[in-house]
């Protein structure tokens, strides 16, 4: 489907107010090449958007102060502004055509009205620029706590919740909407309101003017009004349904490119040009449709601008040759219609603006209410200093509620035991140590620790006790040192050298011109696998944690490497709780218990020997790793396949 067609099917699903997908993948989950097209947003009803509206005053509080003073100098600002044609008035009626003034006089006057208008010029651009500056200060400082606060909240999401948003998501509603909350502060309370004291005050000099052409001009104004609130009211769900196009193209860039090997691999550059292509050419199209109101707001304002000046003039002058106005009060009138026709033309932008503010406000609020990722329970207890038993009692998890990805395990592991996961892909090994962490809750039985349910236990006290390795390992951006020190940022130089020792990386690393401070790029792309592999496993030692969980640590290290990492490993697992999933047979001979996994379920458990003579599922899979490859059917690579 095209961007062109895509468009159209949003456009009458707008003109229609059908409800729209709430994601791109509802919408795009039947064709590769599909793009953003109809409008995700949720439906915000007014108690829901008042209760956000609520808690961004509550933000703005601590400000407030500083919103008095924006609004005194605003108030300041127009009443310098406002004052300027009542003055040209005094000079044309007062002073030019006064009969039987001296021209000295007229002279004098003019020179004092002209230096009081000069003082009210340079009052008028003072509180201007000051104003600004304390606009831009108080933007930077919402924009700086509202980031602080989504930020806060968005780490702590589910882990489901942030594979729904993607890294693309995360950063479009940080980086790219939360700006435009800040900004309401402007667009939605202090513009509207310093343009509405605007308007009062300059109608009241227009009546006091001239009542009758006043009451024509408002005659002409209000239906142009009332036609601009109604088309700026239609631009929020365009405005929502472009965010959220633009959240999902900012989450496929990131992905795709944190995928690149792959793309450049099956040589799909063109198919991924195209498919940005065509999602960009969408958003285009629906910034063009949301413009498209703006622009015949503006339009009609910009007629009244100019028609104003015609009818002003043409029935002003009529009421100044009949001697129902004078020749300054025509000017001074001219001027302020001018004045009144702007305030109302910002009030009508800042409508359009307010309604892309609460757009992104809604998104933005929609994912601050979710709840964070296990709460600590009212009773949550902290973590034990020791940890003395880890026991599963009737296990079950389900990751999408039907099928079970564990199914009633049970099962009790020591304090310092070593536990080796063995099965094949899909057995459930990583769902069982993703428990042991709590990434994720069972949803049916019980983990404890020492006796206590996991769930009454503080969830950071708790974590303080793990450490990871992970086959796939992440590194952040930074040097070698600041990688190591991640779990424990105060560590001495004397500590990481320990530990990069005991992980086999201290001889690699002082090979290096910069040692411990070389960068490893982005995701540690500079390194070699084994390397990074290297430095997870050394991070997880320096956190110094009670619960170890090695998933796949040792699996891309060559064999020399393996010996040395073996060694580091089994000191460090002396009188630590450790969970290990590997494929090779050295890593697991020695564990103090085996559990064989199949299907969710734990098929066998007990030592190596143990398993041996029982000849089960077990002594199979090592018989087919000793076996050649063409006999056995299990092996890969050399290694068990028991993932």
């Amino acid at each position: 489907m095209s961007s062109r067609q895509r468009f159209k099917q949003f456009r009458e699903d707008f003109r229609q107010r059908k409800p729209a997908p709430t994601s791109l993948s509802q919408s795009q989950s039947k064709q590769a090449t599909d793009v953003p097209g109809k409008s995700p947003a949720a439906p915000v009803d007014s108690q829901g958007r008042r209760s956000s509206l609520r808690r961004y005053l509550g933000w703005l509080r601590p400000f407030r102060w500083r919103i008095l003073l924006l609004f005194v100098l605003s108030i300041l600002s127009v009443g310098a502004n406002l004052a300027q044609p009542l003055a040209f008035r005094y000079i044309i009626d007062d002073v030019i055509l006064a009969e039987g003034l001296e021209s000295q006089r007229k002279l004098d006057r003019i020179y004092a009205v002209a230096g009081l208008i000069a003082l009210l010029l340079l009052f008028y651009q003072a509180c201007t620029t000051y104003h600004f500056h304390v606009k831009t200060i108080l933007h930077n400082r919402v924009s700086a706590l509202i980031k602080r606060h989504a930020f806060a909240r968005f780490v702590r999401l589910s882990l489901n919740d942030l594979q729904d948003l993607k890294i693309g998501g995360v950063v479009s509603r940080l980086e790219n909407e939360i700006p435009g909350i800040a900004s309401f502060v402007d667009t939605g309370i202090l513009k509207p309101g310093i343009e509405t004291l605007r308007v009062i005050v300059t109608l009241c000099i227009l009546f006091y003017l001239s009542w009758k052409l006043t009451l024509v001009t408002l005659l002409c104004v209000l239906p142009i009004f009332f036609f601009s609130l109604v088309k700026v009211s239609r631009i929020r769900p365009i405005w929502r349904s472009l965010q959220q196009d633009q959240q999902e193209t900012s989450a496929h860039v990131a992905e795709l490119f944190g995928g690149i090997r792959i793309v450049r691999a099956f040589q799909r550059e063109n198919f991924e040009r195209l498919r940005y292509a065509l999602r960009t050419h969408t958003i285009c199209r629906k910034d063009v449709f949301a413009n498209l109101h703006i622009n015949l707001v503006e339009t009609g304002w910009g007629l009244i601008t100019r028609f104003s000046g015609l009818f002003v003039v043409s029935f002003g002058g009529i009421l100044v040759i009949t001697g129902n106005a004078s020749l300054g009060d025509l000017i001074s009138y001219q001027i302020y219609v001018l004045l009144l026709i702007d305030p109302v033309g910002s009030i009508i932008t800042a409508m359009g603006q307010v309604q892309r503010s609460l757009s992104t406000m809604d998104r933005v609020f929609e994912i601050m209410d979710r709840d964070p990722d296990k709460p600590d329970a009212p009773d949550a207890v902290a973590a034990p200093d020791q940890v003395e038993e880890v026991r599963f009692s009737d296990v079950c998890f389900s990751y999408d509620g039907d099928a079970q990805a564990i199914k009633d395990l049970d099962l009790v592991v020591p304090g310092g035991a070593v536990v080796a996961l063995v099965g094949r892909s899909g057995a459930g090994k990583s769902t069982l140590v993703d428990l042991v962490a709590r990434f994720l809750d069972p949803t049916k039985g019980v983990i404890s620790l020492n006796g206590i349910d996991l769930r009454r236990i503080k969830l950071r006290s708790y974590r303080r006790l793990v450490g990871i390795v992970e086959q796939d390992v992440f590194l952040f951006e930074g040097t070698i040192e600041e990688n190591i020190a991640y779990g424990k940022p105060d560590a001495c130089p004397q500590e990481i050298r320990r530990v990069a020792r005991l992980a086999h990386l201290d001889t690699f690393i002082e090979s290096l011109p910069q040692g411990y401070r070389t960068l490893v790029g982005e995701r540690g792309v500079k390194l070699s696998g084994g390397q990074r592999q290297r430095i997870s496993i050394a991070r997880a030692f320096l956190a110094d944690p009670q619960i170890l969980i090695l998933d796949e640590a040792t699996n891309n290290l060559d064999t020399e490497s393996e010996h040395w990492v073996q060694l580091g490993l089994a000191e460090l697992q002396r009188e630590r709780t450790t969970f290990v999933i590997a494929h090779r047979l050295s890593t697991i001979v020695d564990a103090d218990l085996i559990v064989v996994m199949e299907e969710g379920r734990i098929a066998e458990t007990g030592t190596h020997p143990q398993l041996m003579r029982a000849k089960g599922r077990y002594s199979r899979m090592v018989q087919g790793q000793r076996a050649p490859f063409a006999q056995a059917p299990e092996l890969i690579d050399g290694q068990l396949a028991l993932e």
